[in-house]
């Protein structure tokens, strides 16, 4: 298994797993090509012998800045600085796998600190 930064070329599996996993619900084109071509997201794949079986997108948002699937929470402690929101994680094993899904969170984690940032939420 390895993951890597995602490609243009790799949207079409990136809908295709995300539809397999969520039905109408899955992302679509439209959606990974705003959120592959915005400079404040990232997408990660995960590859298993040449196949992409899995992603992570991922988005910097300001201190202030809530994001849409936090509209009915309260923070109780301010946040400091921009902060990662993992906004889209879908695997073949879709958390069945704690081992090889936890890998992927790690690569987000690695990314995050790459970028300087050291806050991220993932909204399950």
């Amino acid at each position: 298994m390895v993951i890597k930064k995602a490609k243009m070329s790799y949207i079409p599996q990136l809908v295709e797993i995300d539809r397999s996993a969520y039905g109408k619900y899955g992302a679509d084109k439209k959606y990974f090509e705003e959120k592959y071509s915005s400079p404040n997201t990232r997408i990660l794949v995960v590859e298993n012998q040449g196949m992409v079986t899995g992603f992570a997108v991922f988005e910097l948002l300001q201190k202030d800045e809530v994001s849409l699937d936090f509209t009915d929470l309260e923070i109780n402690t301010p946040l400091e600085d921009v902060w990662i929101h993992i906004i889209a994680f879908t695997t073949e094993t879709n958390y069945k796998d704690v081992e090889s899904d936890s890998k992927l969170v790690k690569a987000i984690e690695k990314e995050t600190r790459k970028m300087g940032r050291k806050t991220f939420c993932v909204p399950l």
